[in-house]
């Protein structure tokens, strides 16, 4: 993959995020998500681990993916949260944080 081409794999109830996320990708982001959301039984996964820049207008897709899995009764957890997404994260302040997996 190239740096910074954003790209969105979803396998099953795990959506890999690669690249750059910012507002030009966001669109596709939250088709992943709606996609991991229609196929997981109890939880949807969001690998960051291979992300290389992120922006709050992300960070507000994955609340609101996160928002809808609590309305299906599901759970939305991050996996490979580097030191650049943890100051993003920490920068808008979700409430209440997000849950981790590891």
């Amino acid at each position: 993959m190239t740096a910074g081409i954003a790209s969105f794999e979803v396998q099953g109830n795990t959506v890999r995020l690669r690249g750059e996320l910012d507002i030009a990708t966001v669109a596709d982001l939250e088709t992943a998500l709606a996609d991991a959301l229609g196929v997981a039984a109890h939880e949807v996964i969001v690998d960051v681990s291979d992300t290389t820049f992120v922006d709050s207008i992300t960070i507000s897709a994955l609340l609101d993916a996160r928002s809808a899995a609590d309305d299906l009764g599901r759970a939305l957890r991050l996996r490979g949260v580097g030191p650049r997404f943890e100051r993003v994260l920490r920068l808008c302040e979700p409430q209440p944080p997000f849950d981790r997996v590891d």
